[in-house]
This record gives structure tokens, C-alpha cells and sequence, in this order.
């Protein structure tokens, strides 16, 4: 049975993987760990992210950008693209 850290650790290496198919030759921890908080939250395999995270996997554009950082926002497409495709 794979533990919670072994699904997030999948969910970090897929993240990686996707931002690169989209263009990112880099992303910070930051935006990496809220892309796996994103995929983790919308598929209910580890804890709940917190409001912005819940705002992006429940589309709520309003709720995302006014919960967003500085860099959070200056990355929302990435982070909506990771919501709605990708996956393990």
C-alpha cells in the first residue's frame, strides 16, 4: 500500500514533468508544491490544501486570485492547467 508520501512524491515528479511539457525549464518549490497540493486536494489522496488551492480545484476564479501571492498568480494558467490535466 503506497503512503501518503509516496503519492506525493509521484504527484511532485508529474508536476515537474508537466511544467516542462508546458514550456517551464524551471519552477520554484513554491509553485511545485502548490501543484501538488492542487492534484492531491482534487483527487482526495492526502490532506486538503489550503484556500487558494481549494479555490483553484473548485474553479472559483475570484477566490483563486484574491487567495493568490505575487507568484501564485504570476503563475494561475500553469496552475489551472495542472488542475484539469494533469494526473498520474
Amino acid at each position: 500500500m503506497k503512503t501518503e508520501m509516496d503519492i506525493r512524491e509521484q504527484y511532485k515528479e508529474k508536476a515537474l514533468e508537466f511544467a516542462k511539457d508546458w514550456g517551464y525549464i524551471t519552477v520554484s518549490d513554491h509553485i511545485l508544491s502548490i501543484m501538488v497540493s492542487i492534484m492531491a486536494t482534487r483527487d482526495k489522496t492526502s490532506y486538503a490544501g489550503g484556500g487558494f488551492v481549494e479555490a483553484v480545484v473548485g474553479n472559483d476564479l475570484y477566490s483563486a486570485m484574491s487567495r493568490a501571492d505575487n507568484e501564485c498568480s504570476q503563475h494561475l494558467k500553469l496552475l489551472t492547467m495542472c488542475c484539469n490535466q494533469c494526473y498520474l
